[in-house]
Order: structure tokens, then C-alpha cells, then sequence
């Protein structure tokens, strides 16, 4: 899959959540198919290299916007292997954030004309 092409509404969620490119197309990719998958296969359908992907992963889970859980689909020995999603609560926080920041930054707008007055 050729990098996906990112609507500009949705590019402020970079600004927001001080995510890069590659972490925003994960996010929406993973919000966008509803599947929870492991790393090889987000590797696999995004066309980025396994250590990329867990470095992203790592970002994303740490900033609250991406879940993992124990992988029921590999049995095996040693170090589990997880996937990862986007749920509808993940979603709701990101309404509430943008709500939060537009009540804030109109906050600031007002403020700034009051001392211009």
C-alpha cells in the first residue's frame, strides 16, 4: 500500500497530539479499518519496515491514542505478541480534546481583544 493520502481537517490532529506523518497514517488506518492488528501485519499493509512500526506503536499507545491486547490469534513460548486498535472511546477523547482546545484558544482570542480595546 502506497502511503496514504491524509485529509488536511484531519492533519491538525498532528498539531494537537505532536504526532508526524507516519503516526498520524497509522492511527487512521487502524481507526479507519476497525481491525485490531499485530505489528507484522500493520508492517505488511502500510509498507513500513517492523521496527518502524513498533517505534510508532510506542509513541502512539504512550499519547493515549492507540490500545493493545494480548494477541489470542498466536499461541507460542516467550514474548507475547499484541495487537493494536482504535476504539470508539479513543475517538470520544479526541472530540472532547479539539472541543478543549477551540474553548480555550476562543478564551485567549477574547482575552487579546479586551487588553487591544
Amino acid at each position: 500500500m502506497d502511503k496514504m493520502e491524509i485529509p488536511k481537517e484531519l492533519k491538525k490532529l498532528e498539531f494537537i497530539y505532536g504526532l508526524n506523518d507516519r503516526e498520524l497514517e497509522i492511527f487512521l488506518f487502524l481507526a479507519k479499518t476497525k481491525e485490531k492488528l499485530n505489528a507484522d501485519e500493520l508492517s505488511e499493509k502500510l509498507n513500513i519496515s517492523r521496527a518502524c512500526i513498533m517505534n510508532y506503536i510506542k509513541k502512539l499507545e504512550n499519547k493515549g491514542l492507540l490500545l493493545r491486547r494480548r494477541d489470542e490469534r498466536v499461541i507460542r513460548k516467550g514474548k507475547p505478541t499484541y495487537v493494536y486498535y482504535v476504539d470508539s472511546k479513543i475517538k470520544e477523547r479526541i472530540m472532547k480534546d479539539i472541543d478543549e482546545l477551540v474553548k480555550n484558544v476562543k478564551k485567549v482570542i477574547a482575552r487579546q481583544e479586551v487588553t487591544v480595546l
